[in-house]
C-alpha cells in the first residue's frame, strides 16, 4: 500500500539514500543495521512504505516527521515483544447477544456456566493472538543471524522480515489467517508468504518450507512451543488474566 501523503524533502530521484541520511541524522547513536535494512526494503519498494497511522486525509508529510514516526513505531515493536512485556486485560465487551443464546444452545447450563464460556472465550481470542507475537519473536531470534531482519511495528507495509539481499517474508500463524495485509500482496512476486500450520489437519505443520526460504535448519514446531513455554515461565506478566477462579487454557502439544 504506498502511503496517501506526499512525503516533503523526500529527492524521489534517490529515495532510499535521501531517507537513510535523514535517519542517521534524526536518530544518532541508535541507529543501526537492522533498522537500515527496514529503511531500504521500505523506501526500495513504495507499496511497502508503512501509513503508520497517518490520517488520510493529511496530505503532506516532513521527511523527518515520517522517518521519526518508522523509527518509533519500530522501537515500541521491539520494546513490547512478548517475552519482555506486561499483558493488558482485554477491553473488547462480549457481545450480549452470546449470553441470550448460549442457554438455548447448552440446555441446563446456568448463569455461572455461561459466563464462564463467554470468559474462556475471551481468554483464547487474547492467547491466539499472543501466539502470533511470540512466532514473531521467536523466529527474529532463529532468523537473525541469517541476515532476516524483522520489521517490528509494521514498519514495511504488510511484511514482516526483511533480508539483507532485498528478499521480504510474510509470516502468518496458519493457513486461513488470511487479512487485508496478506491479500493486498498475493499477486506481488516479490514478498514471501509461509503460515505455520494447516488449519484442517491435526498436528500438522509447515516448518520445513521455512526452512527452505530461510536456510535456517533447526526450526519445528516442539522447538517453538518449547521456546513458547520458557518464554512465558521467565516472563509470567505476558498474560493479563481476567479470570480469579478459572486458570487460562495451558499451552503446548504432547509430541510423544
Amino acid at each position: 500500500m504506498a502511503v496517501k501523503f506526499k512525503i516533503v524533502g523526500l529527492d524521489e530521484t534517490r529515495p532510499l539514500d535521501s531517507a537513510i541520511k535523514v535517519a542517521k541524522t534524526r536518530i544518532g547513536n541508535a541507529y543501526n543495521a537492522s533498522f537500515e535494512s527496514v529503511l531500504r526494503a521500505a523506501f526500495s519498494h513504495p507499496d511497502r512504505m508503512p501509513q503508520l497511522r497517518i490520517s488520510k486525509k493529511k496530505k503532506e508529510v516532513p521527511l523527518e516527521e515520517y522517518i521519526d514516526r518508522i523509527y518509533n513505531s519500530y522501537r515500541t515493536g521491539y520494546d513490547s515483544r512478548p517475552s519482555v512485556r506486561t499483558g493488558n486485560p482485554s477491553t473488547t465487551i462480549p457481545d450480549e447477544i452470546i449470553a441470550a443464546i448460549l442457554p438455548g444452545l447448552f440446555r441446563g447450563a446456568d448463569k455461572a456456566k455461561i459466563d464462564s464460556m463467554i470468559s474462556s472465550h475471551t481468554r483464547i481470542m487474547q492467547i491466539e493472538i499472543l501466539v502470533g507475537d511470540m512466532l514473531e519473536e521467536y523466529l527474529s531470534e532463529k532468523l537473525q543471524r541469517h541476515g532476516w531482519v524483522c520489521a517490528w511495528g509494521s514498519t514495511v507495509d504488510a511484511v514482516d522480515f526483511v533480508h539483507s539481499d532485498g528478499r521480504m517474508l510474510q509470516v502468518k500463524n496458519s493457513d486461513n489467517s488470511e487479512n487485508s495485509s496478506s491479500s493486498r500482496v498475493r499477486n506481488d512476486t516479490v514478498i514471501i508468504k509461509w503460515f505455520r500450520r494447516y488449519s484442517k489437519k491435526v498436528r500438522s505443520f509447515n516448518w520445513e518450507q521455512l526452512t527452505e526460504i530461510t536456510g535456517v535448519p533447526d526450526l519445528s514446531e516442539e522447538n517453538f512451543q518449547a521456546w513458547c513455554i520458557e518464554t512465558i515461565r521467565n516472563n509470567p506478566s505476558i498474560f493479563h488474566d481476567t479470570s480469579e477462579n478459572d486458570p487460562p487454557p495451558q499451552l503446548g502439544l504432547n509430541f510423544d
